[in-house]
């Protein structure tokens, strides 16, 4: 625990240090990877996978605030459904309106839950999602999530259906949406996962802001264990053929990450916990203070030694010497 505290502190320095340069980094390489994953996945246009106009955007971004990535990502969404089909692409800008209005406007930092639950289910690891973003924000960020779960569905659907939607004629539309819903309604892996993201989330975000000691480390593993029974549930209903290596090495390493989180922002020192009680005219308050762990900091004794000579010293010396 101490060289974790020790690497703790270490990253927090340097992160003051360099925040100004830290931040923009990181908005740059997730616009980077978000774009050439939404590319390889549903690049329609071959105007927009120019590896310089990605580079040039996802530089653009990375000094602009966090929500403008997720513009940045539907629009490149919108503008390669429009090619592949008009309507669909009509459909889409709908559909992105209609989120905006009514949930990314009032919590701009949703912008980059769902990005990241998009990416984890692109790379075939959605487990590591719900215990993470559970442990370290509100309750309300799981409409984000499943919102980034969804959207990955629903392009992977679009992608693995593209000729067939190509074949559509526009007399066909009503058949082409029917066919799009009935095929993404359908897909009983994606309600597989956000059925386990929803369970999952909401049990760990209840132990996790409970008043008990090692709150943090029991919602991990109340995270764990709900995972496991709601994918095992799940599937079996659902039939949604379950990944278990994927299963077992997603949870793992949500477990393993929500631990680390816990250690920048949950370590708490049970041991020296207070227990205050004061009143004021109207209440008694009964208040349970523990401190967080912290590593002493050395006080360091810095010596000087110099070879100068003071005015006193060389009179000193010159008296001694005539002596």
């Amino acid at each position: 625990m101490g060289f974790l505290l020790e690497i703790r502190e270490k990253i927090i320095k340097f992160y003051d240090a360099h925040d100004s340069r830290i931040v923009p980094a990181f908005r740059f390489l997730v616009t980077l990877i978000t774009l050439i994953l939404l590319n390889g996945s549903i690049g329609y246009l071959g105007a927009l996978k120019n590896p310089y106009f990605i580079l040039l955007l996802s530089l653009v971004c990375a000094f602009l605030p966090g929500k403008f990535m997720l513009l940045v990502d539907t629009g490149f969404i919108f503008v390669h459904l429009f090619a592949l089909s008009t309507e669909l692409g009509l459909a889409m800008g709908i559909i992105i309106v209609v989120l905006y209005l009514l949930f990314l406007r009032f919590t701009p930092k949703a912008a980059y839950i769902i990005l990241l639950a998009g990416v984890c289910a692109f790379l075939k690891i959605p487990y590591v999602i719900p215990i993470v973003i559970a442990l370290n924000f509100g309750a309300v960020n799981v409409i984000p999530t499943c919102i980034g779960i969804f959207s990955f569905y629903m392009l992977n659907t679009i992608s693995v259906y593209e000729t067939t939607l190509t074949r559509q004629t526009a007399t066909d539309n009503v058949h082409m949406f029917s066919y799009i819903y009935e095929s993404i309604l359908m897909n009983r892996a994606m309600l597989v996962v956000l059925i386990m993201t929803l369970v999952t989330m909401g049990v760990v975000y209840y132990v996790r802001t409970r008043a008990v000691a090692h709150a943090w480390n029991y919602a991990i593993i109340a995270g764990v264990t709900t995972q496991f029974l709601t994918l095992l549930i799940s599937d079996v209903l659902l039939e949604g053929q379950l990944d278990l290596a994927g299963t077992v090495v997603g949870t793992a390493l949500g477990a393993l990450i929500g631990y680390l989180s816990g250690i920048f922002r949950f370590n708490l020192d049970y041991k020296r916990t207070e227990h205050l009680r004061f009143e004021d005219s109207e209440y008694y308050y009964y208040v349970t203070a523990i401190p967080k762990r912290v590593i002493a900091r050395q006080e360091v004794k810095v010596t000087k030694f110099t070879n100068r000579k003071t005015k006193k010293d060389s009179l000193e010396t010159r008296e001694e010497s005539e002596k």
